[in-house]
């Protein structure tokens, strides 16, 4: 059983966008474009910064005015697969159904 969950979880129908958490078909993934609006801004003063990127890492390294080395990193976007969990399963069974009382 532990090898059917292997093979759904990697070939899952459904997925999550690891950014914006938004859920798409497969196919429609790739199309999607992450609607993450900005909530603030915030300025860091560097002393000076250079691009340290490497193989497929996008990165930048600054140090800053107040003592901190600051890295960003780009973070390309991934699906996540979408699978219920066989503890989903358990809302079907009949001892955990609600009676229904007609009035």
């Amino acid at each position: 059983m532990a090898k059917f969950r292997v093979v759904m979880m990697t070939e899952s129908p459904i997925v999550k966008c690891s950014h914006c958490k938004q859920i798409f078909s497969s196919e429609d993934f790739d199309a999607h474009e992450c609607d993450m609006p900005i909530n603030s801004c915030k300025r860091i003063e560097v002393v000076y910064f250079r691009d340290d990127s490497y193989k497929n890492r996008k990165l930048m390294t600054g140090l800053g005015i107040d003592g901190i080395l600051y890295i960003f990193e780009v973070v390309p976007r991934k699906p996540i697969p979408f699978v219920l969990s066989s503890s989903d399963d358990s809302y079907h069974e009949p001892s955990n159904r609600r009676k229904v009382t007609r009035t």
